[in-house]
């Protein structure tokens, strides 16, 4: 198996093979990006493909190979912005692209409150306004860092961990009925 590097660079010299071998170990990377701020499977799969042209049409000018991913998710993003400006809709986040919650195995009752828990999360992404969705994902779903995703979405640093704040602190707010609903139940 080569590395990135050498991938990279055969990418750039023309290799097929390589371009496929580099979209075999990034297209589901990609995927869950797209995912994460369409919700949509067939809108994700379309920008994934995108993706992966512009990818193919610019590798030539990518100067470090380590930076693939972090170009790549820029990529993918930006290209999910314009899909989402270009379509006037307001995109969805399905259940399944919130990773973070499963389903517990301990028993019917838990099951059903993680699964209502879930869904209220789902529910909550929702209502954030794609700035906010967008750097949510990167961060708490992605696993990027707050500089990467800087340079992902094209915004300062300060305005990265503003809108994380800010998007939790929504994503408190927004809950909150729920939990007080939860609460008197009890």
């Amino acid at each position: 198996m080569s590395t990135l590097q050498e991938i990279i660079r055969a990418c750039q010299h023309g290799s097929t093979e390589a371009f496929e071998q580099l979209v075999r170990q990034y297209q589901q990377y990609a995927f869950k990006i797209a995912y994460g701020i369409l919700g949509s499977d067939r809108d994700a799969e379309d920008t994934v493909q995108e993706a992966f042209i512009a990818v193919y049409r610019q590798i030539k000018s990518l100067r470090n190979e380590e930076a693939f991913p972090t170009w790549l998710g820029k990529i993918v993003t930006n290209l999910c912005f314009r899909k989402v400006q270009n379509s006037g809709k307001r995109p969805t986040v399905p259940l399944d692209s919130i990773e973070d919650l499963r389903i517990s195995n301990t028993g019917p009752e838990e099951a059903y409150l993680a699964l209502e828990l879930k869904q209220d999360v789902h529910n909550a992404l929702l209502n954030l306004p794609l700035d906010y969705r967008v750097v949510v994902v990167l961060r708490d779903i992605q696993g990027y860092s707050y500089s990467e995703i800087a340079d992902i979405a094209g915004i300062p640093l300060g305005t990265v961990k503003s809108r994380i704040h800010q998007a939790r602190t929504l994503l408190a707010d927004l809950l909150q009925p729920t939990r007080n609903e939860e609460e008197g139940e009890r």
